[in-house]
C-alpha cells in the first residue's frame, strides 16, 4: 500500500509540475504572439497556406488535362514535365467476391471486431463459442491535489515577470483549494 501511495504522490507531482510549466509555455507564447517577427511570420504562414493551395489546385487540373489528352491520343507524355502512369487496378463486386471467397478462399474473410464485441452476448446465446468476462482496469482521478505535498517554488528558477504572475495565481489556486479541503473536513 506505500508503494501505490508513493507512486500517486510522484504522479500528482509530475502532473503538477506538467501543468505549471504548461500554464508558463501559454504565457511566455502570448507574450512572443505580440511581437514583430511572429506576426511578420504569421502573415508569412498565411501567404504560404495560398500558395499550397493554388498549386494544389493547378495541380489537380494538369492531372485533368493530361489523362483527358492520354484518354484521346494514348500519348503518355503529353507535355514537359508530365507522364501519365498506367497502374493495376482490380474491379469487382464486393457481394459477388464475399459469396465467392465463403465457398473457395475462407482465409480472404475478415472478421469485424468491434462489431463482433457488440453483438457478442446476443451471438452467445444464439451459441456462438464466445466467454463473457471481467477485466480489471485501474483508472486514476485526473484531480490528485490530496496527494501534493511540494512547493511551487522550485519552478521560480530566476526573478522573471511572467512566472511571477503565474506563481502567484497558482499559490492562489492552492490556498482555494486548502481552505475548500478545510471546510469540507470540518464539516
Amino acid at each position: 500500500m506505500t508503494a501505490l501511495r508513493d507512486a500517486l504522490r510522484e504522479l500528482a507531482e509530475a502532473r503538477r509540475a506538467a501543468e505549471i510549466i504548461s500554464n508558463y509555455i501559454a504565457l511566455i507564447q502570448a507574450d512572443i504572439e505580440k511581437t514583430p517577427h511572429w506576426l511578420a511570420m504569421a502573415g508569412f504562414k498565411r501567404d504560404l497556406a495560398e500558395a499550397r493551395a493554388e498549386a494544389a489546385t493547378a495541380t489537380d487540373a494538369i492531372k485533368a488535362a493530361a489523362l483527358a489528352e492520354h484518354a484521346l491520343s494514348g500519348n503518355v507524355k503529353p507535355a514537359e514535365g508530365v507522364q501519365v502512369k498506367l497502374f493495376a487496378k482490380v474491379v469487382y463486386e464486393p457481394q459477388d467476391v464475399w459469396s465467392w471467397c465463403i465457398v473457395n478462399a475462407h482465409k480472404y474473410l475478415q472478421l469485424d471486431v468491434k462489431a463482433f464485441e457488440k453483438a457478442a452476448p446476443v451471438l452467445r446465446d444464439l451459441g456462438a463459442p464466445v466467454e463473457l468476462t471481467k477485466e480489471a482496469r485501474a483508472q486514476i482521478a485526473t484531480d490528485l491535489g490530496v496527494w501534493l505535498v511540494s512547493n511551487l517554488r522550485p519552478y521560480a528558477q530566476q526573478k522573471d515577470p511572467v512566472m511571477e504572475r503565474l506563481l502567484a495565481s497558482e499559490e492562489n489556486n492552492l490556498l482555494r483549494e486548502e481552505q475548500y479541503l478545510a471546510e469540507k473536513n470540518a464539516r
